[in-house]
């Protein structure tokens, strides 16, 4: 159960001022690139609350919010989520606008509702309660509100751990990521690799397509059939690995047999899978449909877009297995987020081994600071109907709460 700190936070929790947060960042469209706007909302919030608030920014058209409390004499403990969302293509598929933030039996829709600003709303809603009820807070919380997340974090938080490095921003002592995990402990995550493969065939009239065309469409098409399909390798602490063709082009005219064509390859892989593996992998489907096919090439073309993320290996907050932490967990991080669901909820936490994408978690555990992911129920991401459930949104704003108290109180950090 609760202690009495935790109690006393409790007490002042409102979940229609929760709710009012995330309708307001819902309601400010910021697909990648056009994030401004949602920023200076966030930062507005913040600052009408007495809260230090930063905008730091590789670009200023690309803001980041940053904004702490605590007295500095302790641990430092970051929530990071990302403002960013992707584009809405099909309005028309929504039951209610993708902007209107309408809330409807406990359920928060709209673009961002799941990723993120819901969870962003919990984790703004956490620095406020904390600003105004613990001002003498040992350490230092800081919400790191970013940019740029659905597009590789460039101007976000890699721009941000960078700013790290150079001493312009306190090291975290840990990192808890708001990302949708369904209330549980996400401590590892599949890797991410995106590459284009170029297929070349002969032009030529359509009239003439069977006697000296090689068509470049048909081709890819017979290797997206391939390739586009499960892996049957599992791992304990991520799950599959993930294959996905997800962008075609090819041709310039309709009366003309096309010499060319580009499929874009989005492929998630898990511990132990390399660039070379994948790779490796690839070309053995793709050398067997240009022999099947009968004639035509191919290229792999790896970084040739900047919207495309390189090769990131698949990472954990610790090098040892998923059962390590269920048993004897060695992140201080892993124990104050199980400790505070077990204080918040009466059960016992669990892992997170499900199809989920890459989250900026990764690039703080690659910085080598402790970083568990641990986010609300949520449902559509990315797709029309998107939604939060509430009661999801309090429970984490409580148990980041709760992990706060648990990391400031115990000598494990700092």
């Amino acid at each position: 159960m609760p202690g009495p700190k935790l109690e006393k936070l409790f007490e002042f929790i409102r979940e229609d001022e929760l709710i009012e947060i995330a309708r307001g960042l819902i309601r400010i469209p910021s697909p990648s690139g056009e994030e401004s706007a949602v920023m200076d909302f966030a930062r507005g919030i913040l600052a009408e609350h007495s809260i230090d608030v930063e905008v730091l920014s590789r670009d200023p058209a690309r803001p980041n919010v940053v904004a702490s409390v605590g007295t500095g004499r302790g641990p430092v403990i970051v929530f990071n989520g990302h403002l960013d969302t992707v584009p809405v293509p099909d309005p028309w598929a929504w039951s209610a606008g993708p902007f209107a933030g309408e809330l409807i039996d406990g359920r928060l829709y709209g673009r961002g509702a799941s990723d993120m600003k819901g969870s962003c709303a919990a984790m703004t809603y956490a620095l406020i309660l904390l600003r105004h009820l613990y001002p003498d807070l040992p350490g230092l919380v800081q919400l790191q509100l970013v940019s740029d997340e659905e597009r590789g974090g460039h101007f976000g938080t890699k721009f941000l751990i960078e700013q790290i490095e150079a001493g312009r921003l306190p090291r975290p002592d840990a990192v808890l990521v708001g990302e949708k995990s369904d209330l549980k402990l996400r401590v590892a995550e599949r890797g991410v690799f995106q590459f284009k493969v170029r297929f070349k065939g002969r032009a030529t009239h359509t009239a003439y397509a069977r006697a000296e065309g090689i068509n470049a469409v048909a081709l890819a098409a017979r290797a997206v059939a391939a390739l586009d399909r499960p892996i049957d390798r599992f791992h304990p602490a991520v799950g599959y690995p993930v294959i996905s063709v997800n962008m075609f082009h090819g041709g310039e005219t309709p009366n003309q047999v096309p010499a060319e064509a580009v499929i874009t390859i989005d492929r998630r892989t898990v511990p132990g899978e390399t660039m070379e593996s994948v790779l490796a992998e690839v070309r053995e489907v793709l050398d067997r449909a240009v022999a099947e096919f009968g004639g035509g090439s191919y290229e792999i073309l790896t970084g040739e877009d900047e919207r495309q993320i390189p090769f990131t290996p698949a990472n954990m907050t610790d090098a040892n297995s998923r059962l390590v932490y269920m048993t004897n967990p060695n992140s201080r991080l892993v124990w104050a987020v199980q400790e505070a669901y077990r204080q918040v909820t009466g059960r016992e936490p669990e892992f997170f081994v499900e199809w989920a994408g890459a989250t900026d978690g990764r690039l703080y555990r690659q910085a080598g600071i402790d970083t568990v992911v641990f986010g609300p129920v949520g449902f559509h991401a990315h797709g029309p109907d998107e939604h939060v459930l509430v009661d999801s949104l309090v429970t984490q704003l409580k148990v980041y709460l709760a992990t706060v108290l648990n990391l400031v109180t115990t000598s494990g950090l700092g």
